[in-house]
């Protein structure tokens, strides 16, 4: 982490921008490291990469740089990276889980660290001026699994024992479903 500056601010304290590009400088290397050269003759997988950790220049990180993160992670897929790669195999959940979680809680990190500012928040109209994932994967732990690949229309509804729509602004059953789902 790059310290932070001590001056005054509402949001996006400008220590970002230094974070960023020691994320930058080493970024060859990492990715050399992590996933081989298959990924270094692809500059689209770095501008993913880089992308994910929000805007240096407006200081700010929101759903569009979620979404880069996700876009990485479909590059990585297509590179054939996850090994497993079957429709259903155990890889998909534990991408989200060991994947996607961790980059979740760096990003919160960064976010509390460096203050950023919500990019393109819609105020009262969005879940969360910063993400968007956790709520599409959070509300996929609850679903049925699809019985019948073939089967053209799935059953829709929620597993047994699935807290209502309306509980999300109980505190009680918030807390008693936060160490089974995405934190």
């Amino acid at each position: 982490m790059a310290p932070t500056d001590p001056g005054p601010r509402r949001f996006g304290n400008v220590s970002f921008r230094r974070w960023h590009a020691l994320v930058e400088e080493g970024l060859p290397a990492l990715l050399a490291r992590a996933l081989g050269a298959a990924a270094l003759d692809d500059d689209e997988v770095a501008t993913y990469f880089l992308g994910a950790f929000g805007s240096p220049q407006r200081l700010d990180y929101g759903t569009g740089h979620e979404l880069s993160f996700l876009a990485f992670l479909g590059c990585l897929w297509k590179l054939g990276f996850f090994r497993d790669g079957r429709q259903g195999g155990d890889i998909e959940r534990e991408i989200v889980l060991e994947v996607i979680e961790p980059y979740l809680r760096v990003v919160r990190k960064l976010i509390l660290t460096y203050t950023l500012e919500p990019a393109g928040s819609h105020g009262v109209w969005g879940l969360d001026d910063h993400s968007f994932v956790p709520y599409i994967f959070g509300s996929a732990q609850l679903t049925r699994p699809i019985a019948d690949e073939a089967e053209p229309m799935p059953l829709e509804g929620s597993v047994a024992g699935a807290p209502a729509p309306a509980d999300i602004a109980k505190p009680a059953v918030v807390e008693a479903q936060r160490a089974a789902n995405m934190a």
